[in-house]
């Protein structure tokens, strides 16, 4: 399925780094990666889910990294499907 969703917090400013992530995402993975939802939300939150299941969560991760989220979300990928 490889539906990735990006839930921010809008009010505390976390948009550039939706927008910075999810560049980033496609950048690296963008052969498997069939949707990517950018969710605003609030409370501080930044998390980020592939297929419903939680890869990075700004709660309860201590750093936001980049390359930490891209490389876990690229663990959780399915392999790319190839069109013949």
């Amino acid at each position: 399925m490889n539906e990735i969703e990006i839930e921010y917090c809008e009010p505390c400013g976390l948009l550039p780094a939706a927008e910075k992530t999810g560049h980033a995402l496609l950048t690296t993975h963008a052969d498997r990666i069939h949707g990517l939802r950018f969710t605003p939300g609030h409370g501080g939150v930044f998390r980020v889910d592939v297929d419903g299941e939680t890869v990075f969560d700004k709660a309860s991760d201590e750093d936001f990294d980049v390359d930490v989220i891209v490389a876990r979300v690229g663990a959780r990928l399915s392999p790319p499907t190839i069109q013949l």
